[in-house]
């Protein structure tokens, strides 16, 4: 048993907490609105500041180009550590979505990588896992739903659905439904005929892959689904997978996934009314850290791979300035199809400014009261900035800080001063 000295009772500690008074109720504010730890993270509520202005609608111009024309560009988004790359990337991730992502025809899918890993392949699974599962076996049935059901309509000994059943419109749950009590060596002709009608209307290329989508389409064996799956996104199944599943191979080569599968998706997908896939890749500086070699063979099968995509794709990159150099320099021929440079260069006292008033309006208990800085001041706000060398991460940190410290000290009213800056920063 616990003694009273040692009493773990989180809930009296919460319900005690609620009760204390607002300590930065005297600066208008419900709460400290600067994140303790400002790392980004895709769960971040959709907010973005005027700081970065201008880097914002250089994105938006580009998205706009990219969806209105629907060839192939590439954009880098470049800065230091801190300086806000991934943020940006979420929330124009969020805007496609929300935005362009439920069109009626012609949408914008935004595919958010956290970062890339050793190889193409890498890159793909995580692509994919993005996607899900559901969302991709409905897309591809949606796809390939014409040509399955005119095949499985055609077999001897097909199942029919009793008259009194009503036809479900979904075409997953459909096909799947027509695909039962099949015999095996049927069901095997069925996926040849359909690999091969898919192939003539140029919509999949790759024979296995083929065979794969039509498992998931059609074949109600719950096992065979799920190596079917692992297949397509790019994972190694066992050759007595491969073989119950009549592919060729157990895996994916990068060679393949960048000459026929990849191409096989945006097809797929622009047959479910998506016209543009934007994939954006955080913390591409990674790569610049691998052997020589390795990175050299990512890069040029990344470049392979957007040279079979020159239509309905558009990748953009997050990376340290520095890094950038080193991979543009390693790979011209994939820096030259990456012609969109956005720089986040470190913010300037003016800048910094608009980014506290952004999030300090988040927390105002009355937005009319006080002016939009308080309780800071410029001067303080400028030695914020240079304690934080411009970094949005470390000056949302550092004002996290001084407002904590501030709201322990009674006598700051509504006004935090350079010297507390100075004496709680330490500088």
């Amino acid at each position: 048993m616990i003694s009273n000295e040692t009493d773990f009772d989180l809930l009296e500690r919460i319900r005690k907490k609620e009760h204390v008074e607002n300590p930065f109720k005297r600066f208008n504010l419900s709460r400290n609105p600067f994140p303790k730890s400002a790392v980004a993270d895709s769960t971040s509520e959709r907010f973005f500041s005027r700081c970065r202005k201008k880097a914002l609608e250089q994105m938006r111009d580009f998205i706009v180009y990219v969806y209105a024309s629907r060839r192939w560009a590439g954009l880098v988004l470049k800065g230091e550590i801190g300086s806000g790359k991934s943020h940006m990337l979420f929330y124009v991730a969020s805007e496609i979505t929300r935005q362009l992502g439920e069109l009626e025809k012609d949408r914008a899918l935004a595919v958010y990588v956290e970062s890339p890993k050793d190889s193409i392949n890498d890159l793909y699974q995580d692509i994919m896992e993005k996607l899900g599962r559901d969302f991709f076996e409905a897309k591809v049935a949606a796809a390939i739903e014409e040509k399955a059901e005119k095949i499985l309509k055609n077999l001897p000994r097909q199942y029919f659905l009793p008259t009194t059943e009503v036809i479900p419109q979904d075409p997953l749950y459909r096909l799947r439904k027509m695909g039962k009590g099949i015999g095996e060596s049927l069901k095997d002709k069925a996926l040849n005929d359909l690999a091969k009608e898919l192939s003539n209307e140029r919509l999949v290329q790759h024979r296995d892959f083929a065979r794969c989508l039509g498992i998931l389409a059609v074949d109600d064996d719950q096992e065979k689904r799920n190596a079917a799956w692992n297949f397509c996104i790019g994972k190694a199944i066992s050759k007595t997978e491969a073989k119950g599943l009549g592919l060729v191979s157990e895996k994916l080569s990068e060679d393949e996934i960048v000459r026929y599968v990849f191409p096989s998706l945006i097809q797929i997908l622009n047959k479910n009314g998506v016209g543009v896939v934007f994939l954006l890749i955080d913390e591409v500086e990674k790569i610049a850290t691998m052997p020589t070699r390795r990175t050299f063979a990512f890069l040029e099968n990344l470049r392979s791979l957007v040279d079979n995509n020159l239509s309905g794709l558009c990748i953009i990159f997050s990376c340290l300035a520095e890094s950038w150099d080193i991979l543009a320099s390693t790979s011209p021929a994939l820096s030259d199809r990456m012609s969109e440079i956005v720089d986040l260069d470190p913010l300037d006292s003016k800048d910094t400014i608009l980014l506290i008033e952004d999030y300090l309006k988040v927390a105002r208990i009355n937005p009319n009261q006080g002016k939009p800085l308080s309780p800071f001041d410029e001067a303080a706000v400028g030695k914020i900035n240079l304690d934080s060398k411009g970094s949005i991460r470390y000056i949302l940190q550092n004002c996290n800080t001084v407002l904590e410290h501030a709201a322990l000290h009674p006598e700051i009213k509504d006004k935090i001063s350079t010297q507390f800056v100075e004496k709680i920063l330490g500088a």
